[in-house]
């Protein structure tokens, strides 16, 4: 495949260079986060703080998810301690043009549109299939200030979260190592099978390449998360206005 040209400078140095020392710092944080969680519910089941009911209807999901992109971004910031001097512009953390936004915006509208048209056309042949989402799409359709709650959460937050640490940390690593299309293909896998085995993961694994393409060109996580956010965002509104079509 041919090589992405960069419209960025040259590589940075190799003292500001993300490596495996990073990953593993970033992977152990995440590993703490998770079991920190794990602890926080158990506790506060045991202590009658929270009711199970609260995991039935959904009332605890914008929680989950905040928790989960906090985490996220904890674990993608961490190894910049390791990386003071090129701080965090080594994830992407730097402005993009208007121009860039505004793209990534209408490629985060297509890409919607495209997995609905999908959708759609599975649905009408027959094939059924599973929705991992119900649980979000169900929360969606509940109070506004819960839907408010979830949109800030699970399409800003998780949007931010996630693009900072499979495209800021992990792309950025790989890219160190590999040529852009190895690169972008891994992560973009990486990327989809943390959303599962499901009709989610081709859907997560093509933003996770578009993604790629936009951090290479503009070496900003601002596009990318744009297109994830986007993305996120008209999920939920089809889910809480146009049922049919989430």
């Amino acid at each position: 495949m041919p090589e992405i040209a960069l419209s960025a400078p040259s590589a940075p140095p190799a003292a500001d260079r993300l490596d495996w020392k990073d990953l593993a710092l970033a992977f152990g944080v995440l590993v703490a986060m998770v079991a920190l969680l794990i602890v926080l519910i158990v506790a506060a089941l045991l202590g009658g703080v929270v009711a199970p009911a609260v995991f039935d209807d959904g009332s605890i999901l914008p929680a989950l998810i905040g928790y989960q992109s906090l985490a996220f971004m904890l674990a993608a910031f961490v190894p910049l301690l390791r990386h003071r001097r090129a701080g965090p512009s080594l994830l992407g953390v730097r402005p993009a043009s208007l121009r860039w936004l505004l793209a990534a915006a209408g490629i985060g509208v297509l890409a919607r549109g495209a997995v609905v048209l999908v959708l759609i056309v599975v649905t009408e042949a027959g094939v059924a299939i599973g929705n991992p989402q119900e649980d979000l799409i169900a929360a969606s359709q509940g109070p506004l200030v819960a839907f408010l709650l979830l949109v800030l959460t699970a399409a800003g937050l998780t949007a931010i979260g996630e693009e900072l640490l499979f495209r800021g940390l992990l792309f950025g690593w790989l890219r160190t190592h590999l040529a852009f299309w190895p690169a972008a293909l891994l992560s973009a896998f990486v990327f989809g099978l943390f959303h599962g085995i499901n009709v989610v993961l081709p859907v997560a694994f093509a933003i996770g390449v578009v993604c790629a393409l936009l951090y290479e060109r503009t070496r900003s996580i601002w596009p990318p998360v744009v297109v994830h956010l986007t993305n996120n965002l008209l999920v939920f509104l089809a889910a809480r206005f146009l049922t049919d079509l989430a």
